[in-house]
């Protein structure tokens, strides 16, 4: 049974569907064959016993109304009333009359299809007192016999038989049967043709579908199967591509965040082993431990740095809610003032309650500010404020610093893109790309007004309705 069953898994799905599909059909067909024929036959039959009791009830009208004369004998009584119902009533071509004393047909129709003369059936019928409905073997083939008693004072004197041979009928049926089989086997066939060029029609896009699988590896997921109608298969496939798109992202982030860590801790690595070869004496490890340890520190901003840049191409990056914008400025600049020594400053904010993630506006506004002071001398100003604007809110980070050049300006928000070299505080160029990601992770945008010398304002642009 298992074997049977794996061998009809190899079979393909739609030789499957078809096959299945034409075995109910077949099945269904015979069936509705052989019925159509029982019931013709039995509905033939019906009719064969009405004509039988229709000529009954004739020839009993008849006997009802010619009772047998004095002293005449039952055999010429028998002869005398067939033969007047006989000159009366003429069978049709597959009847026949026959009368019959005391087990001997003494006359019968002429024209009757065969002779009923079996004995077994004379000598049963010669004792029967009651009408009788029955099939009696002839050289014709079966006969439907109605057999019905004379009686004269009370006394069987002899049968009235009446005779209706089905071979005819019965060919007739069989020829009307095997047409309807032809027909119904030529309609199968159309149906068989439609049903496989059917079949393989909706069954196409699951084979692009396979194929598809089969062609896409870990370092090509742009293939897509084309959409088709929006039934089931169509939904399949838009699932199928939603999931490619979904493994392409995936893939996109891991290629994307091994390629930052090799680019961000590369230098740093390269650093801590030259110094870690070089400390072979006290004096020197005494030297060297303060750089080491700073860019061990380093490593692990970096680290941070990419794990957030990381979560922020996730679902659930940020989670909004109401929030008063004065404290996100006030807690970004208490913040700010543990960071180094300068001339912070509070540039004013509106009353506003806006929908945004202040963990996360706080998290960018750290990293402006962390930027600027890199860029900035110890006594700069570095300030922090905002304002609405239309449907948008706007904060910003500005200082009096060095200033980026115009070229640079496009470039800072991608990652790895700092203006300049690093500069001792560590400077990896991905701060601004974790901005740039939260601020888009909001909707929004970072921009940033800057010219060489005359320091800079980066600013997210905020909608004050959250986006999907």
């Amino acid at each position: 049974m298992r074997l049977g069953l794996s061998r009809f898994r190899t079979i393909s799905a739609r030789t499957r569907i078809l096959g299945l599909t034409m075995f109910v059909v077949v099945v269904a067909l015979a069936a509705s064959v052989a019925l159509f024929r029982f019931v013709i036959i039995r509905d033939q039959r019906a009719s064969n016993d009405r004509r039988l009791v229709q000529e009954a009830d004739e020839f009993a009208e008849l006997i009802a109304v010619d009772r047998p004369l004095a002293a005449e004998p039952s055999g010429e009584y028998a002869r005398r009333i067939l033969a007047r119902y006989l000159s009366t009533n003429v069978p049709d071509g597959d009847e026949a009359f026959l009368a019959i004393v005391g087990g001997v047909p003494i006359l019968s129709s002429s024209d009757a299809p065969a002779a009923l003369d079996d004995p077994a059936w004379l000598q049963r019928v010669a004792l029967s007192s009651v009408s009788t409905i029955e099939a009696v073997n002839t050289a014709a083939g079966d006969a439907r016999v109605l057999n019905l008693p004379l009686v004269a004072d009370g006394q069987v004197i002899g049968q009235f038989a009446v005779a209706v041979w089905e071979a005819e009928s019965l060919a007739r049926i069989d020829r009307a049967v095997r047409v309807a089989a032809a027909i119904s086997a030529a309609v199968t066939l159309a149906a068989l043709a439609v049903a496989w060029s059917t079949a393989g029609r909706v069954l196409r896009p699951l084979r692009a579908l396979a194929d598809t699988s089969r062609r896409i590896s870990d370092s090509d997921l742009s293939e897509r199967i084309p959409e088709g109608g929006r039934d089931e298969i169509g939904s399949l496939i838009a699932t199928f591509n939603d999931m490619l798109d979904r493994l392409q992202r995936s893939f996109s982030m891991q290629r994307s965040f091994l390629d930052d860590v090799g680019h961000e801790l590369r230098t740093p690595l390269t650093i801590v082993r030259g110094h870690t070869e070089i400390a072979t004496k006290p004096e020197s490890w005494d030297a060297s431990r303060p750089l080491i340890l700073g860019e061990l520190d380093r490593m692990a901003r970096i680290v941070d740095d990419l794990l957030g840049l990381a979560r922020s191409e996730q679902p659930g990056f940020v989670n909004v809610r109401p929030t008063d914008l004065e404290d996100v400025v006030a807690h970004a600049l208490q913040r700010a003032r543990t960071l180094s020594e300068r001339d912070f400053r509070h540039d004013g904010c509106p009353a506003l309650v806006v929908l945004i993630d202040p963990q996360r506006i706080d998290q960018a506004l750290l990293n402006l500010v962390a930027n600027a002071i890199r860029h900035t001398r110890p006594d700069g100003v570095v300030a922090i404020g905002a304002a609405a604007e239309d449907q948008h809110v706007r904060i910003w980070v500005r200082d009096d610093g060095v200033g980026i050049a115009p070229e640079a300006q496009e470039r800072i928000f991608q990652r790895h893109g700092a203006a300049g070299p690093h500069g001792p505080t560590g400077a990896a160029g991905l701060g601004l790309s974790i901005v740039a990601a939260v601020a888009a992770a909001h909707g929004g945008s970072v921009t940033v007004a800057s010219s060489v010398g005359h320091g800079a304002t980066f600013s997210l642009l905020l909608p004050t309705e959250p986006t999907e």
